[in-house]
């Protein structure tokens, strides 16, 4: 199933016209997200193995140029910092993912898409497309969660901003995430389209990648 998974998505992408209507020559993949106040597990090495698959797949089958992200998560995390970042790379590139030559890759941090985050609630809140309720900020349409009842930001809209950014950056994006863990992703993957769509996003260049613990996955564009 993986190996079709891979086909089918590199396929896509070969088959897929930018929104200038040239074909997609880069591909930005996030792999082995994590948390500040996690430590570097077999989940992440499992994540950085598919995210080098997809890598050289997408050379070989769909001739873009793909770049490597890690994004690590140091907004969220209150209690303490326990990541190895040296460590978390490390296992990235023998993964074969981060490697070590040009180009090597791209590291972003969540913290520095609050102002980004800070924008898109300032520009649908202007367009009369959020509601206030119970001291939180939402989406008008969908419910999507923008600002938690305690003030901070959600992940939603933290990573909508995280993914105008990598708009700009690449023609098309991956972000492979775990499937069925605590964290729900995949609800959250949902209200970030959601946030794109209200942002004028029709047709969005994002690919997500669920994986299970033994490495197989599905990969879905809607």
């Amino acid at each position: 199933m993986r190996q079709r998974e891979i086909e089918r998505l590199a396929n896509h992408i070969r088959h897929r016209k930018r929104g200038d209507g040239g074909r997609i020559e880069t591909v930005g993949i996030e792999a082995g997200h994590v948390y500040m106040d996690e430590a570097t597990g077999t989940e992440h090495s499992v994540s950085f193995g598919i995210g080098a698959d997809l890598f050289g797949a997408l050379v070989g089958l769909a001739r873009v140029r793909p770049t490597a992200i890690v994004f690590i998560d140091d907004y969220n995390p209150l209690d303490g910092r326990t990541l190895c970042l040296h460590n978390h790379l490390e296992v990235a590139r023998g993964a074969g993912f981060f490697q070590p030559v040009e180009p090597e890759g791209e590291i972003f941090m969540e913290a520095d898409m609050v102002p980004g985050a800070e924008a898109i609630i300032k520009q649908l809140s202007e367009q009369g497309l959020t509601v206030e309720r119970a001291g939180g900020i939402y989406t008008a349409k969908y419910k999507a969660c923008l600002r938690n009842p305690d003030g901070r930001l959600s992940c939603a809209v933290l990573d909508a901003a995280f993914h105008l950014e990598r708009f700009q950056r690449w023609h098309f994006n991956i972000t492979v995430l775990p499937d069925g863990s605590e964290r729900s992703y995949r609800d959250e993957q949902r209200h970030v389209r959601q946030i794109l769509r209200l942002l004028g996003w029709d047709s969005i260049p994002l690919a997500n990648i669920y994986f299970q613990p033994d490495g197989q996955f599905v990969a879905n564009w809607q």
